[in-house]
This record gives C-alpha cells, structure tokens and sequence, in this order.
C-alpha cells in the first residue's frame, strides 16, 4: 500500500511493504530525494530492545480482516509502522539521501539508485541502528518502473526525431500525490509533451519485476499508427519523438564514454499534455 510520509517538509513516497506476525520480520521499499530504500525489521534482530520491539511488534498484528476496513488499516497501523522504520532509519536515509533538488529529468528516474537496509539493535542493545546491507546499486527497473527496451523492439521511422532522457525535464512530479510516474516533461525551449513510458506493471523491490509487454505494446501501436496516419487529425495523440536512455548500468560511466553506450528506447513523446 503507498503511503506518503513527511518529515521535515521531505516527502517519503512507501511504494511497498510486508509484515509477518508469525515470523516477525517486515519491510518497507521507499522513495526520498530520489533513492530508492528497502528496509528490513527482523524481531530477531532487536529484541532485546524491549521498547522498540514492543512498538514495533504491536504494528505486525495480524488482525481479522473484519476487524477493520483499510482505512482504520492504515490509519492504525500501516501509517504509523511506516513512521516508526522511517524515523528509527532517519540518521542512515539523511546520509544517503540528503536534502537536495533531484528526479528533475526522464534520466534521473531510470538511474535511480537502491540501497537494502536493515534494523538491528546495537552492541550494548540500548538502541536500534540502520546497518547498510547493499548499495547504491542500479538496476534494470527505474524509479515508478520505468525501464528502457533495445531499439531492435520497435521498428522506429528513420524521420521521427530522438530525444535524450537528460534533456527531459519533469513537469509535473509532484502531481497525483507522488504516486503516479511522471508523464507531463518538457524541453529548454519551452515546448512540453506527454510520456508514455515503457514500465513495468509491478516491481516490489524484493523479486523480478512482471513483464513489460503490456506498456511495449501501447507503444508499439502508437508508432504503428503513426506509420498509417495520413492526415495528422487532431484527434489523435501524435508521436512527436522516441526517448533514448543509456542503460542503467553503465550509471557511473563519464559523459565523456556515453557515446560509445547502447541507446535504449525509455518510451514516446506525445503531442497531447494530461489536463491539469
């Protein structure tokens, strides 16, 4: 369930999570200033930290579903588990992810990096700490899921215009609560386009993410029907460019190397902008 914590005016967008009463372990994958964390709780681990632990296993309460409808759900325990990690993690998230303008292009959501997390109680027990368990590492799957595909997927009209990831800045990242991938970007000489984005439908932080076919094939008939219009009505969405994107794994590569990669195909660009 996605929930949108604040502290100190920074928004922590929880894309995620699981609990086991049974097992006593949970976890929580989420977004701040544009890394991605997913942090581990294991009963195991702090136990001895009997304040702590009481908070925390007191929110891994399994309840009949009955009980409660998913707003009191939320409201008395998915809100304040989330709380209760994110701040006990505040010192490791501040470090890792400081304060700072970031997800201002296409590029900086398919580079987003990932760290695993893992709270653990420290030597002499009296506090629970963050150990850093891996990271920052970049994947396949972006930020929101977004991905970039071999240009060998579509076949792309040789006159359609190319536009790098970098170049396209995000307009509206704050829209539908943070809960949404961007979808309005724009360039430096003000004209400003629709994304289709080539994504993922499900991506947990934990597994393989689902396939991409189902967003490969809205893309793959926009660019057919862009081979089959004739007369460019206004009542079609047009095709305005292709978004090309390195791969997110050569992220720590120079500028100066970034020709030599292989362009990928990230999503389209379209005439027509969401409403606000």
């Amino acid at each position: 369930m996605t929930a949108l914590r604040y502290f100190d005016t920074i928004p922590h967008i929880v894309r995620y999570g699981m609990y086991s009463d049974q097992d006593e372990k949970s976890y929580i994958w989420l977004y701040r200033c544009g890394v991605q964390f997913t942090i581990h709780a294991d009963g195991k681990g702090f136990k001895d930290n009997a304040e702590f632990y009481s908070q925390w296993r007191g929110l891994i309460r399994e309840y009949p579903s009955a009980e409660q409808s998913m707003t009191e759900f939320a409201e008395i325990q998915w809100y304040p588990l989330c709380d209760l990690i994110i701040s006990t993690a505040m010192p490791t998230l501040q470090r890792l992810a400081p304060d700072r303008e970031y997800w201002s292009t296409l590029r900086d959501y398919l580079h987003t990096p990932r760290y695993t997390l893992r709270l653990v109680a420290s030597e002499d027990r009296a506090v629970v700490e963050t150990r850093v368990e891996g990271g920052p590492v970049y994947c396949e799957t972006g930020a929101y899921g977004l991905v970039s595909v071999s240009r060998d997927t579509f076949s792309v009209p040789e006159d359609l215009p190319t536009f790098q990831s970098s170049e396209l800045r995000v307009l509206d990242m704050e829209k539908g609560d943070w809960r949404r991938r961007p979808a309005k970007v724009g360039l430096e000489d003000g004209r400003v386009f629709s994304f289709l984005a080539c994504e993922r439908d499900f991506d947990n932080g934990m597994r393989e993410a689902s396939d991409v076919g189902f967003s490969v094939g809205h893309v793959r008939a926009r660019l057919e029907k862009l081979r089959h219009e004739t007369n460019g009505s206004e009542g079609t969405q047009g095709v305005c460019g292709v978004v090309l994107d390195h791969s997110p794994f050569n992220s720590g590569v120079t500028s100066k190397d970034e020709d030599d990669q292989e362009q990928r195909i990230a999503g389209l660009l379209l005439s027509q902008v969401p409403k606000e």
